[in-house]
């Protein structure tokens, strides 16, 4: 009787065994399962907080304390460029900086001019006119990396190619009509139209092509009627942020970017409306102005480097301009300062405004006699400063003079 009783004993308790070694293996199965599950919740969860846009908002507190050159800058540079019959500038619209060659557009005069690194004067591009390599009105240009090869943009659909020295060398069509922005990346152009429709670029905001225009790439296709009227307004902007392309353009909340791959991300989220100031109305022109004289934030003009974004606007009725830090959200009026932009705390020359990007890592600011006449006045008030250029540069120039260049080399 004994033997039975103990064989159902170690049947029941080899039947435990398997119960329990089971319920073991239930176990590590859910244990393995709610690891996935937390570790795909995670992943999913940082996912997003990675793929969400970065928002700036415009409309914060203005940080009250002065912004110092010092905290966006490696060094500085003073060109003063040279005046002659033939290279006076009239008004600067735009500039350009190589390893060797300073391009500079005038404005009123309409024209591209040439000058050394060290501001001697070399040469105009082009000219006005109506035959081969000719134009009626220069609307913007683009140069290669070094500098060598330099594209007009016209107001037809024409890009007139020269070389540094003056010499023209062929006309690409783009078949697309005015665009507001040309660049070039290796050997493709990037084209820009701030605000595109059917009859022009067929409602595509951008295109890459090559040097014989054929269409490698073209996206941002948007239709002006969901974004009401504001095509009346035209201030849009476009700059190089190392490798990126960005854009912005009125009637839109996002700064966008493309990378050499055409991928088009979006790389900011601009937050312009809320209690301390509305979004200008873009239903006329007529509402847009009325909106700017009530005090609507309104931006004219964004750049972009080193850890920071710069942007013309209209807050409160005034033109300023606004610095915002990246690392840490601080938002300055520069404008409002005594210089009217950055502290010059480095040399206690002239303070600065960055009014151009000369490349991906330079920033560079048109100065005249009363900026340095300015400076000087203010040299007691920045003690301990050495080297301080005001004297040396006063000396070279006087009313009459091209612009001297402040050309600041950006801290990464």
């Amino acid at each position: 009787m004994l033997m039975p009783f103990v064989y159902k004993i170690n049947s029941m308790n080899s039947t435990f065994n398997q119960m329990f070694s089971l319920h073991n293996r239930f176990r590590d199965l859910w244990l393995l399962l709610f690891s996935c599950l937390f570790f795909a919740i995670s992943c999913t969860n940082k996912v997003k907080e990675e793929a969400r846009i970065p928002e700036i908002n415009l409309a914060k507190e203005i940080d009250g304390t002065a912004v110092n050159l010092s905290s966006i800058t490696d060094s500085i540079e003073y060109i003063p460029l040279e005046t002659t019959d033939s290279s006076f500038i009239g008004q600067v619209m735009d500039i350009k900086l190589t390893k060797d060659f300073i391009f500079v557009q005038d404005r009123i005069l309409d024209r591209l001019l040439v000058f050394h690194r060290s501001g001697k004067f070399l040469n105009q591009i082009g000219r006005e006119g109506k035959g081969p390599g000719e134009y009626a009105r220069l609307f913007t240009f683009t140069t290669d990396k070094d500098g060598q090869n330099v594209y007009l943009s016209t107001t037809s659909d024409r890009v007139l190619h020269y070389t540094v020295q003056n010499s023209y060398v062929n006309t690409i069509i783009t078949l697309c009509g005015r665009f507001n922005y040309i660049s070039m990346i290796d050997s493709l152009f990037f084209l820009y139209m701030a605000r595109p429709n059917r009859l022009s670029c067929d409602g595509y905001s951008y295109f890459f092509i090559n040097k014989t225009a054929t269409v490698i790439n073209k996206g941002h296709k948007i239709d002006i009627a969901t974004i009401g009227k504001s095509a009346t307004v035209s201030y849009s902007s476009n700059y190089r942020y190392k490798n990126l392309e960005c854009f912005w353009e009125v009637g839109f909340d996002t700064i966008y970017s493309l990378d050499r791959d055409f991928n088009l991300l979006p790389r900011y989220t601009l937050l312009l409306g809320n209690k301390l100031a509305e979004k200008a109305d873009l239903s006329s022109r007529t509402d847009f102005d009325q909106s700017i004289r009530g005090g609507a934030l309104t931006i004219f003009g964004i750049k972009e480097a080193g850890n920071f974004l710069y942007f013309n606007v209209v807050k409160d009725s005034r033109i300023t301009q606004l610095v915002y830090f990246k690392d840490s959200s601080k938002l300055f009026d520069i404008g409002s300062s005594n210089t009217g932009g950055f502290t010059n705390d480095i040399d206690g020359g002239p303070g600065f405004s960055p009014l151009f990007i000369g490349n991906s890592a330079y920033l560079i600011d048109v100065k005249f006699l009363d900026s340095f006449q300015e400076s000087l006045k203010r040299q007691e008030t920045i003690p301990n400063k050495l080297n301080n250029p005001t004297s040396n540069i006063l000396s070279q120039i006087d009313e009459n003079s091209n612009p001297v260049l402040m050309v600041i080399k950006i801290r990464e």
